[in-house]
Parts: C-alpha cells; structure tokens; sequence
C-alpha cells in the first residue's frame, strides 16, 4: 500500500466520523425537543384536569344549600405538582344567574373555564342551578 491509499482511507474515515457525530447531535436534539413537548402537553392538560374539578366542585357547591361558600380560596389539588383552582362567583342583576369562573392552575400553565349557574326554578328553594359554559382559555402564566 502506498501513502496515497492511507491518506485516502484516514478522509473517508474522517467523513463518516462527522456524518454520524452530526447524525447523533441532532437525534439528541430531537430528543430534548420532544421532551418539552410532552412535559408543556402534560401540564396544559392538568391545568384542564383542576379547572373542570372545581368546576365539578362547584357544581356540588351549588346543589348543596347547606354548604359554606369556598370562592375565591385557592384549593390545592396536588401542592408538589403546584396544581390548584380558584373558582370567582359574582352576582347579577338577576337572582337567579351567578356568574362564574373557574381558573386551574398547574406549573406555568392556566386553563379558565367561564360561565354561568342559573337556577332552573326559582320558586323551588331546593332548585338545581344549572351551568352554562360560555368561555373557556387557557394561556401560559
């Protein structure tokens, strides 16, 4: 084997080396990618998850004529994950509509569900407020 023949088989060697190294920064990179994505996709969808639970909560609240008011009080869902909701109930010029907007909370993310209750029958004091959803967000805090 002569000198040419070395050299030529130390650059094919050395191209293939800096293909694969870019090949392998970029999987890696890709990796990390989708690895942001997953995690924003997780805590935008346990935001969701603590909103429609107070959102559930309230509800019961509402069914429940004994039951204390509990708006505008953070309740603490999962506090090592930072997953709480505050529920904002506010009155009308009509008796029988509460405005009411709910906001789950989890890590960065926000997820607000906005409506209102109303009472199906205002002459029975036992009635069932019924909730009619009308707007609902989210957003990054």
């Amino acid at each position: 084997m002569n000198s040419k023949q070395k050299g030529f088989a130390l650059i094919c060697a050395m191209i293939f080396l800096c293909i694969f190294a870019t090949f392998a920064v970029s999987i890696c990179s890709m990796s990390n990618t989708n690895l942001q994505i997953a995690q924003n996709y997780s805590q935008h969808s346990a935001a969701f998850r603590s909103a429609e639970s107070g959102l559930n909560i309230t509800r019961y609240w509402m069914a429940d004529p004994n039951a204390n008011s509990f708006a505008g009080i953070p309740h603490n869902l999962n506090a090592a994950e930072q997953r709480y909701f505050i529920v904002e109930v506010e009155e009308t010029a009509d008796p029988n509509v509460l405005l009411t907007t709910i906001t789950g909370f989890a890590g960065e993310y926000q997820y607000v569900i906005g409506g209102d209750f109303y009472l199906n029958d205002s002459n029975d004091p036992n009635g069932s407020w019924y909730f009619n959803q009308n707007t609902y967000w989210e957003n990054k805090k």
